[in-house]
């Protein structure tokens, strides 16, 4: 617990926050610059599989809607967290 309130003081959000971050961050590379499925990205993030990829962008980009548009906004969705 202690090293959770550390990691959160310094960095400003929680591990669990930093990681998914991290892992939406890396699935839009992938999204980008590829037309890999999702079960691809989903392999690649460390997701179970590709209805987590869905559920959590639906989570962080909340007007997620799937296939080309999604992969638009996925990338600006990662672009606000750099």
């Amino acid at each position: 617990m202690a090293l959770c309130l550390a990691f959160k003081a310094s960095i400003g959000i929680s591990p669990y926050q930093w990681q998914l971050n991290e892992r939406i961050k890396t699935a839009q590379g992938i999204l980008v610059s590829s037309d890999a499925p999702l079960d691809v990205v989903a392999e690649a993030t460390g997701s179970s599989n590709s209805m987590h990829v869905i559920r959590t962008f639906k989570k962080a980009v909340p007007a997620y809607s799937g296939g080309l548009a999604a992969r638009q906004q996925i990338s600006l969705f990662a672009r606000r967290l750099d």
